[in-house]
């Protein structure tokens, strides 16, 4: 059976790429092809704010931080541009005329439209695809939610697209809901894909051998001074190294470039996690490592429905200065693994139902 994935695969960003790996490797492990399918962009119906730059500000006393993390980010892009693509098996083929027989959308944001790039895209809630059928497989709405999409007057638009989709698997409650009230049906809930498959074929371990804390945020995202403070005060008390890889934070102790595979090395033997990233806190979960996230407004929905999945929303970060009894309370692996064993078998006989 031919199978296309509209999914977030051609994003720079570790969590959208080892997602996209993971389904592709699951489908292609049911024995069937598979393939990326480009997104088409739809139109913009929020306005996105452009950033304001101050060019001044090059010449304040941050200016060689500015150069490091310049330099650093466009060595993770080529890293991505010259290997990991090929990785996913993408071209300059956006496969959109292609026929399938079924088209998976998810899964990531993809019904983001009010914060995501590409907008409305009909293509992502299941129109404009060339395949006998659709499902979606753990389909988020990111920040997105159903109030805002009515206020915005497009809730009928996205609700006669959604009518194409067969089969309907969401992530989160935030998605849940979303999907209840654009299509009155009642969707699975299934985990994303990087807890389904394992990785053991492509994860590097990491060549460190000193103890360390593994700080994983979007670039320059934890740059709160009390946040910041708490954290290196912890690892000062613990005798640990920060390590941020893959991503960059000025303030660790280093930073190190890392592909997709090197970065699941440096999760899993990382003494302790830090992080503020959806992704980040399923790396932590599925190597059953203690960490401790903080929620921010943008992924508010997405973090706070995991770690309630898991029992685990004492690891929320409220206070900075809460991480020392964070982690003074080690998790019990043994009925999440558990949990996570159900969860994988769920995925995989949805999976084969619908790719049928």
């Amino acid at each position: 059976m031919r199978v296309g994935i509209i999914s977030m695969q051609r994003v720079y960003n570790y969590g959208s790429f080892l997602q996209a790996y993971a389904l592709k490797k699951t489908v292609e492990s049911l024995g069937h092809e598979c393939e990326f399918i480009d997104i088409k962009p739809g139109r913009e119906i929020v306005k996105r704010k452009k950033k304001r730059i101050n060019y001044l500000s090059k010449l304040d006393k941050y200016f060689l931080r500015r150069i490091r993390h310049y330099f650093f980010a466009k060595s993770r892009i080529k890293c991505f541009n010259d290997e990991y693509w090929r990785v996913l098996g993408l071209t300059n083929d956006t496969n959109w005329d292609k026929q399938y027989d079924v088209v998976i959308i998810g899964s990531d944001e993809v019904f983001n439209c009010t914060q995501g790039k590409w907008g409305l895209s009909p293509n992502l809630f299941g129109s404009d695809i060339n395949a006998n059928r659709v499902i979606t497989y753990a389909a988020s709405c990111g920040y997105t939610n159903y109030e805002d999409v009515r206020a915005i007057g497009v809730e009928t638009e996205i609700s006669r697209l959604m009518a194409n989709i067969s089969a309907l698997s969401v992530r989160d409650e935030n998605t849940f809901n979303f999907v209840i009230n654009m299509t009155s049906r009642e969707p699975l809930y299934h985990l994303d894909p990087v807890f389904i498959y394992d990785y053991k074929n492509e994860i590097v371990e990491s060549p460190l051998h000193d103890e360390y804390i593994l700080v994983y945020a979007y670039d320059g995202r934890i740059r709160d001074k009390k946040e910041i403070e708490e954290i290196k005060r912890f690892a000062k008390v613990r005798n640990l190294k920060t390590i941020s890889a893959g991503l960059y934070q000025s303030w660790c102790d280093r930073n190190i470039l890392a592909n997709p595979f090197e970065l699941l090395g440096y999760v899993k033997n990382a003494k302790y996690i830090i992080t503020d990233t959806f992704h980040g806190t399923v790396l932590a979960i599925k190597y059953n490592k203690e960490f401790a996230s903080f929620i921010r407004e943008s992924n508010r929905y997405k973090i706070s429905f995991l770690l309630k999945q898991f029992s685990l929303q004492r690891r929320e970060i409220v206070d900075p200065t809460d991480l020392t009894d964070i982690f003074d309370q080690p998790i019990d692996y043994a009925m999440i693994n558990t949990s996570i064993s159900i969860y994988k078998k769920k995925a995989l006989e949805y999976l084969s139902q619908h790719l049928t």
